[in-house]
């Protein structure tokens, strides 16, 4: 006979991260739901197993009283997750970034740290223009968040996720 595989899921994550944060909390609150709606199912289960026999043997008397005794069942054994959820879950407080804007504007400042092919000129405080090889026209990035919300359209913010700094990120094995 053929044997069902068991499946294994192995969640990896960083500790102290959001991230792992969100999926702990998530992972509890299923976890809870789960609680619940475990000992909801026989009832649950056992509601459309009478309404099936009684609609078999024709007996309308009384199933609108087992539906009403199987939903009050339901009701007394259940609580509302989010208040239960209220006074379980605390979210911890995020640690800051090691990077800060003035380390990534040092880095970007610094030719030793920057690949030897890119070359990278001051435009004004926090605004900089970068070259890369094979590129015809200069990027222009910023360290300041602030001034880039202004000029979202025309400049990148440096900083990891943005799309020149990931490309000028050393590839790691």
């Amino acid at each position: 006979g053929q044997e069902n595989p068991v499946v294994k899921i192995i969640n990896l994550h960083y500790e102290d991260t959001i991230e792992t944060d969100v999926y702990i909390a998530l992972r509890h609150r299923i976890s809870l739901f789960e609680t619940v709606v475990g000992s909801l199912q026989p009832i649950l289960s056992r509601l459309p197993r009478e309404i099936n026999n009684a609609v078999l043997r024709d007996e309308r008397e009384g199933i609108a009283d087992k539906i009403e005794e199987g939903i009050s069942e339901s009701r007394s054994l259940s609580f509302d997750i989010d208040d239960g959820l209220d006074q379980e879950l605390q979210i911890p407080k995020a640690k800051g970034s090691p990077l800060t804007m003035s380390f990534l504007e040092m880095v970007l400042t610094s030719p030793m740290l920057m690949p030897s092919n890119v070359r990278v000129r001051q435009i004004r405080s926090g605004e900089y223009a970068v070259s890369l090889p094979h590129v015809k026209n200069e990027i222009r990035v910023t360290t300041d968040p602030s001034y880039y919300e202004r000029h979202a359209e025309s400049m990148e913010l440096w900083s990891p996720g943005g799309t020149l700094f990931e490309r000028l990120r050393p590839k790691l094995p």
